[in-house]
């Protein structure tokens, strides 16, 4: 017995000697980006890194919607997965998220502060969305765009999603190498359920109205099915906005390298992810952009 702990110490005791210091570490960085307000801090600060964020996930969800959360802070959005490939992850709540007062629900809150995601108010007379400095607007996704380009500006690709869509990281590079056009700061949107695409045109007006913008329209498609899991629905690609200099954004809910969630689907999100993931077409390979 003496000898197996002996055995254990010789060759943990470099992981022993860390522990201390990885729980100071641990300890500071929680107290370090505490965000009361929950404006998203933590995203802020990790922007400013460069190196560390290269993929940006917005993803708008609402406070009841915490098992969807659970399962992308343990899938795409987890740190050993996501840090690697330069990846992160941030969640919009909307919906009922404070009391008659208009203080933060403590769940919305603990939350928030918890993991940094943004909470999105309502206007309590109103019962619209009020957006970060940038008005109230349909188009939530657009409106948040001057939010990343002036906090995030390095950023070179942001997705926006809904939190039952479910990215697919080994075909979202295969997509901006094919699709992209690599044409710098882009939009891709698609339409849904046959709406038309002049509806991605009609965005340029909220974007004009940041300084600085330099919009472009365009038209593209694909054939989807090559890359999707069967009786998964997919949306081709309708049309994308260029926008400026170094940046790409994807406005998608349901394209080609995402997964719509069905309700009626027998397979859970997490065993989704999992076979995706274990799929032998997919190369650890293509997970770099």
């Amino acid at each position: 017995m003496v000898l197996v702990l002996g055995a254990l110490l010789y060759l943990y005791h470099h992981d022993i000697q860390r522990l201390p210091f990885q729980l100071r570490r641990r300890l500071t960085d929680e107290l370090a980006f505490k965000d009361s307000n929950c404006t998203g801090m933590r995203v802020v600060e990790a922007c400013g890194k460069e190196e560390l964020v290269k993929v940006l996930f917005v993803v708008d969800t609402v406070l009841e919607n915490r098992s969807n959360r659970r399962f992308a802070r343990n899938a795409y959005a987890k740190r050993s997965f996501a840090r690697p490939i330069h990846w992160l992850t941030v969640f919009r709540m909307m919906g009922n998220v404070t009391d008659e007062k208009g203080e933060l629900a403590p769940k919305a809150r603990s939350e928030c502060r918890a993991f940094g995601d943004i909470v999105v108010h309502r206007n309590r007379s109103t019962g619209e969305l009020v957006e970060l400095e940038v008005g109230n607007n349909s188009s939530s996704y657009l409106q948040f765009v001057p939010w990343i380009l002036d906090n995030c500006p390095n950023v070179d690709l942001v997705v926006f999603m809904q939190d039952n869509v479910i990215p697919n990281p080994f075909y979202l590079p295969n997509y901006r190498v094919m699709h992209m056009d690599h044409r710098p700061k882009v939009i891709h949107c698609h339409s849904l359920g046959g709406l038309p695409t002049s509806l991605c045109k009609a965005w340029s007006v909220v974007m004009a109205k940041k300084p600085g913008l330099k919009l472009f329209a365009s038209k593209a498609s694909m054939a989807a099915d090559m890359f999707m899991l069967s009786g998964l629905e997919a949306a081709d690609v309708a049309s994308y906005l260029s926008v400026d200099d170094n940046m790409t954004m994807l406005y998608t809910t349901g394209a080609v390298v995402f997964y719509t969630f069905p309700q009626d689907l027998n397979m859970s999100m997490k065993s989704l992810w999992e076979e995706v993931m274990s799929a032998p077409q997919n190369s650890p390979d293509y997970l770099r952009l």
